[in-house]
């Protein structure tokens, strides 16, 4: 097996589980998962003992005592396990103990699976035992057997998720505090966008808070509570095991490649590239879905998405600093636009300028699928295909403008390049909305329009009042000058770094030789 044979796992699970830190563990958990199961116990028995109501049927109490369990079984796997995983690579480079591992001949992407499964082992061990007490109050319930299996995937799988989220804050971070908090600071908003999603589509279905509320349910079955997904009824469990398994993976990659070495690139530009068509694909099979919206709720829900994934790309595809500079001051004089659009997949030492404009061109396919598939199967009113053509501009532009930007930060100061271009990023983002809402509370009578023309994530969400409007292409025609801006800036600053060093070897070879 993969894991089990996996030195690194057996190690993990050798040291964190002893005989005396599973026994403590053990009692912990009798604690949690026994005291959960009293407690419900006392609250579903107290009406009668005061003679307010009917006595309760045992079945009852254990149906509510079984999710009572399977929640703090999420709560244990998710929450202690992804901070077990978020200290552990940073553990390692805090002991100078992880670049003897990377010596190991096992690769980088198997020890992360190691570190994977094996960090947050005493979480693991704990919910597992917690699944004792989920079997036996779901044998002493009128629940289907069914739904202890699932919740148990559910519990488990999420599990899996939140541990890889906090290895890859973990191989990204230099410090244990750095990676908890970061854990912490991205991990409450992502999952906030995780689980905001419409429950009749594959991405709600993902969301395990709300497959455990479905389960809760008396009207819940199998094969009546289902998504749409490529025009086919799935059923829930289906919906969660399409999404997470491919948001292990995506961690997993980050975590293998700062693993490998920090100045690698997040993703390869084929990874990159896997990534996406991922993107697109789920993309298309949730169109079905959109039967019950009116209007460009398609064209926005495919762009705003898409508008995301290229900026995550975009810093995900950027290697370090280090690599990339090395890569300028090995350039002859006068090539400076030659580096700034080189494409090197073998060394990942290229800028992700060439990379991104190869996501572009996949990008105008999948737009013209997606133009295809609104029109003969949704056919939202207005001009569809000049909206979809000024949104895939401005997408394209944004990932472009990214990808310049952090080109620019890393051949201006060799420090702070995804810190500073993270920081930018989001005042360009924030200026926009906050300007409006100054300048709504200095005159209410000042419309939006303004706001939406500038802003390009108001742009998506308001296009259609934009649609008589003659300066739509305001919005799309900034973010493409910011992209040609910063891809100027970058040469013009690469070209001043190579003169210089031609001057350099210039005088070091007319100074005579003793």
């Amino acid at each position: 097996m993969y894991i089990f044979d996996n030195p690194e796992f057996i190690r993990l699970v050798r040291t964190k589980l002893r005989p005396k830190t599973m026994l403590s563990y053990a009692l912990g958990a009798l604690m949690i998962f026994g005291g959960a199961i009293a407690f419900t116990y006392w609250v579903e028995t107290s009406m009668n003992r005061w003679g307010l109501t009917v006595a309760v049927p045992i079945s009852r109490i254990m149906r509510s005592s079984f999710f009572a369990v399977t929640g703090l079984q999420l709560a244990v796997t998710a929450l202690f396990g992804v901070g077990l995983a978020a200290q552990n690579v940073t553990l390692e480079k805090e002991r100078v103990t992880l670049d003897f591992q990377r010596l190991v001949a096992m690769g980088p992407t198997r020890l992360a699976i190691g570190k994977l499964f094996g960090a947050p082992a005493e979480a693991f061990f704990m919910t597992a035992i917690g699944s004792i007490f989920a079997l036996f109050t779901s044998l002493g319930s009128d629940l289907p057997f069914d739904i202890f299996i699932q919740s148990q995937i559910v519990v488990f799988g999420f599990g899996v998720v939140a541990s890889s989220f906090g290895l890859m804050c973990s191989s990204i971070s230099e410090k244990t505090q750095q990676a908890t908090g970061m854990a912490v600071g991205l991990g409450i908003p992502l999952y906030s966008a995780y689980s905001s999603w419409s429950n009749s589509s594959v991405w709600g279905a993902a969301n395990p808070i709300f497959l455990l509320k479905e389960f809760s349910s008396g009207s819940y079955s199998f094969f009546v509570s289902t998504i749409d997904f490529c025009h086919l009824r799935l059923p829930y469990i289906v919906g969660f095991l399409i999404i997470n398994p491919l948001l292990v993976w995506l961690n997993v990659t980050i975590a293998s490649r700062r693993i490998a070495d920090v100045e690698l690139s997040f993703m390869t530009p084929r990874q990159g590239l896997i990534a996406f068509l991922i993107v697109q694909a789920l993309l298309f099979g949730d169109t079905s879905s959109y039967g019950a919206y009116n209007g460009l709720t398609p064209l926005k829900v495919f762009h705003f998405t898409n508008l995301f994934t290229f900026i995550f790309l975009a810093f995900a595809l950027t290697p370090g600093a280090e690599l990339v500079r090395g890569r300028v001051f090995r350039a002859s004089q006068g090539s400076h636009w030659k580096v700034v659009f080189e494409f090197t997949n073998r060394l990942q030492d290229s800028p992700s300028i060439m990379a991104m404009l190869h996501l572009s061109l996949a990008y105008i396919v999948s737009t013209a699928i997606h133009v295809a598939i609104v029109i003969f199967t949704i056919a939202p009113p207005g001009n569809v295909v000049l909206f979809e053509i000024l949104l895939t501009i401005m997408n394209v532009s944004i990932g472009l403008a990214v990808a310049g930007m952090l080109l620019y930060i890393q051949v201006y100061s060799d420090k702070g390049c995804f810190k500073t271009g993270i920081l930018l990023l989001m005042l360009a983002l924030l200026v926009p909305p906050i300007g409006m809402l100054i300048a709504t509370l200095h005159d209410p009578l000042i419309s939006s329009i303004n706001f939406v023309r500038i802003s390009p994530f108001a742009y998506i969400n308001g296009i259609e009042k934009l649609n008589d409007n003659g300066s739509m292409l305001i919005s799309p025609a900034v973010c493409a000058t910011l992209a040609v801006a910063f891809c100027v800036l970058s040469a013009l600053r690469i070209r001043f770094l190579l003169d210089v060093e031609q001057v350099k070897r210039d005088r070091a070879a007319k100074v005579p030789t003793a």
